[in-house]
Parts: structure tokens; sequence; C-alpha cells
């Protein structure tokens, strides 16, 4: 099965009588994203100072993530539910483009400002019960899921289902951030009391932030269409990187600059301090709160959206339910939830006190892009079947040669998954997209006389 969706899609088309031929394919666009209000600006701009390969949208992302962690468990933005800071953020790039960095920006961060201990957690998980240990251990903490789309492929093939677990846990907490996180039940008859006694606590208001990183195809090879239906998508804020950007590896780099300062307080402030019964001022409070262990849930600061923030998240909510509608796409169920996330990050980077318009305009724009491009870059890419991964592969070869086309014979030279079929593979391929409407074929007179047919990608008339 294959997902196009016109007027949204990563190629351009024009009529031809009754078909839709395609005439060209645009690669996935680097994410824009508006630099972050307040003092996390600041940590873009370190990043970009910082980072060999320049790769804006990933200085976006450490910005975030590291708002998204330093809150995590303290902060909420009420609406008709708390809304807490913890997000998922997926870097997608390729090979060599800088995805690491953004992992080593967090981490010096937090541990200039003394919270490495606190809030950096493991390198990524083995299983479900590797996430449920690590939450025990830190409430809140930061994690670097590296070579996210190679892990759950890997896992998919073996038939290990370990790695696959554990994102699948990761995907039901992003929705306890102020609830109760309890391990699923096991037999307990032959374990030993501590055993026992570790499955039945509970973790109070769980806040993991995690920042994967992947290339795109194994991502989406990866993932697949159920993907985006069980929620492995729409829960992350995806940012895609620059394909072109690659890092010099010959010349010095300079010596970094210092942390900022301003970052550092106010990292360490938001840990330790809360507002003053008058709403303006922040007083210190015992450590317990701000480092309080998975049995004890922290009463949260919380901040609500003024009247222009409300009308923003009125306005998105209108604007995703008929994209929702339009499109028959879950890329969007979470796109409210993400913003209003977003949107408390940004009132507190700011010192605010209440989530204001310009917050939630800044949140509303970057999870709505987001999803947007995650929409568009998945188009035509994802697949359950080795069948459909096959058609994918073959028309987005034949679209980037739009509006010609390749001749049969010369498919294979520039389609890798369509070289290593077998013929008869190859030709059911084929076969099924000359009938679902994806590709044609075009007889054509050469120079010499002769004719000869050439494969060119259309869209499906329906579509």
């Amino acid at each position: 099965p294959h997902a196009v969706t016109t007027g949204q899609s990563q190629f351009a088309t024009v009529p031809r009588d009754d078909l839709i031929v395609v005439e060209r394919i645009e690669e996935p666009q680097a994410t824009v994203a508006d630099r972050i209000p307040g003092v996390l600006g600041q940590v873009e701009d370190y990043y970009n100072e910082t980072s060999i390969v320049k790769q804006p949208a990933f200085a976006s992302l450490a910005g975030i993530a590291l708002g998204s962690v330093v809150l995590a468990r303290l902060y909420a933005a009420r609406a008709r539910r708390d809304s807490y800071s913890s997000l998922y953020l997926l870097e997608v790039g390729e090979t060599g483009g800088g995805k690491e960095h953004a992992h080593a920006v967090i981490k010096e961060f937090l541990s200039a400002a003394g919270l490495g201990m606190q809030l950096i957690g493991p390198a990524g998980y083995t299983s479900a019960a590797g996430v449920f240990s690590s939450v025990l251990a830190r409430p809140a903490h930061f994690v670097f899921m590296d070579e996210l789309g190679r892990r759950l492929a890997a896992a998919k093939k073996s038939g290990s289902s370990h790695e696959e677990a554990a994102i699948t846990e990761l995907m039901s907490l992003f929705g306890l951030s102020g609830g109760d996180y309890r391990y699923r039940g096991y037999a307990t008859l032959k374990m030993q009391k501590e055993e026992k006694e570790n499955l039945e606590k509970v973790v109070y208001a769980p806040g993991i932030t995690m920042v994967g990183a992947s290339t795109p195809r194994s991502f989406f090879d990866a993932v697949g269409t159920a993907g985006i239906v069980d929620g492995y998508l729409n829960r992350m804020l995806v940012f895609f990187g620059d394909g072109q950007a690659r890092g010099d590896a010959v010349t010095a780099r300079p010596d970094p600059p210092p942390i900022p300062s301003d970052v550092i307080a106010w990292m360490q402030r938001v840990r330790k301090c809360r507002p003053g019964p008058d709403g303006g001022t922040r007083g210190n409070l015992p450590d317990l709160w701000a480092n309080s262990p998975h049995s004890v849930k922290p009463d949260p600061v919380i901040l609500l959206f003024d009247g222009q923030a409300t009308t923003v998240l009125r306005d998105l909510q209108s604007d995703v339910s008929k994209l929702k509608e339009q499109r028959q796409a879950d890329f969007y169920v979470r796109t409210v939830e993400k913003s209003m996330r977003l949107a408390l990050i940004a009132a507190m980077s700011c010192d605010a006190t209440v989530i204001e318009g310009d917050h939630t305009e800044w949140a509303a724009r970057l999870a709505l892009a987001s999803d947007t491009a995650l929409e568009k870059a998945a188009s035509g890419n994802i697949s359950e079947t080795d069948h459909g991964k096959l058609c994918n592969a073959i028309w987005n070869t034949l679209a980037k040669h739009a509006p010609n086309g390749l001749t049969v014979g010369r498919i294979g030279r520039d389609c890798r998954a369509y070289a290593d079929a077998t013929p008869w593979v190859r030709a059911q391929a084929l076969a099924a997209m000359f009938a679902d409407g994806r590709a044609i074929k075009e007889r054509r007179e050469a120079r010499n006389g002769r004719f000869f047919e050439r494969v060119i990608a259309t869209v499906p008339q329906d579509e």
C-alpha cells in the first residue's frame, strides 16, 4: 500500500489526459524553526558555534530538549489536563550529517550546571524492563537513542522484541508525565523478595526526554505504517537536517566558547525554585522537591495560558481537525498536545509566570511544521511488506527521473532494491504499480526508427 497525498507531497505533478504524471521529486527539506524565545535561545547559538556540520534544525532541537529535561516533573501547563515538558525528539539526517552533536551539547550543559548525575540517563534501553529500571533510578532524565531506525529494524529481523518493546514502553510513558507509572504484572512465585518489591514500585510523574537519531531510509523502513497508527511517529517532534551538509575533517577545530552563564543559572534556578505566593517571586525550596525520588510526586508549578495563548491553541486545534479530516492522516493526532508542551518550555525560558500568546504561537508553528514535514516525507516511503517497500523504492527512483522516467533495463542501475530482487519479484512489483496507477509505460521512437518503452511515475487519479 502506498500513501500519496496530492497537494502535500514531496513531488510536483502535472495533469496529462486522464493521468497525473510526476514532474519532479524533492528531497526532504531541512526543518526551519524559529529561535526559541528566552534564555534557551543561547543553547542554539552555542550549538551553531561549536558544530562542525552546520545543522540549524538540530540546534533548535538541542535547546528544546535541554528545556524539556530540566523542567521535567516540576512544571506543568494547565488546560483541560496538565501538560508537562517531556518531549520525544528525532533527528533525521544522512550519515555524517552531524546528528551526534545535539547529544554532546545537552550533556555539556547538564554537566556544567551540576545536573549530570541527576538528569543524564543511560545510553539507550535494551528492554521494557530497562526503561522501568532507569525511571526508578532517575524519574526525570535525558536519553539519546542513536541509530533508532536500525535498532528497530534489527529487532524485527532477528525476531527479538526487547528493543522494540523498549520503544513501545517509551511511547506509553509519553502520556504519563503527570501520572503514575506501574510496570506490567509477572508471575512472582519463583522471584526473590527484592525482585517482587521492585515490580510493585510506582514511579510518580515520570519525565523522560528522548532524542533519537536516524537516517531517513532506515527509520521509515523500520517503523512502517503501523508506527503512525500505534503512535511511534505522532508522539515525536521530527527535525529534518540538511542532507547536503557535511563537516570538514581536516580544518582545525577552534576552541569552544564558554557555556553561557545565563543558561547555567537558569537551569539551576528552575530545578530548585518555584513562584512565590504572589506569583511574581521565586523562593528556594528543599532539594527533595527538585530531586524527589520515584516514590514522591513533586507538587508542580502550574502555568496558565493567557487569553491570547488560548486563542492560538483553539485556532491550531481547528486547523488540525481539518487536516485530519481532509487527509485521513494520523500524523496530526498529537500536534496540539506537543505544542502545549513546547509553549510551557518557551514560557519558562522567558521566566514568565503565565504562558503568553508569543510563546504559544512559536510552539504551534513548530509543532505543525514538524508534523506537516513528517507527512510529506513519509508519503510513498512507508510500507509494511517487502513487496510494498520494493514498489515504493521503484516509484521514488522513477520520480527522481521525472517526467521522462526510465527504461525497464535501466531501473536497476539507480534502484538497489530492484537490482537485488529476482526477475519474478521485479515483474510482480512493476505489474502492481501499473495496475494501481503508480506507473505507466510510454512507447517512444528512437532516432534509428526503433521503438522502446519507458516507465514513468504517476499518481492515481482518484487521489
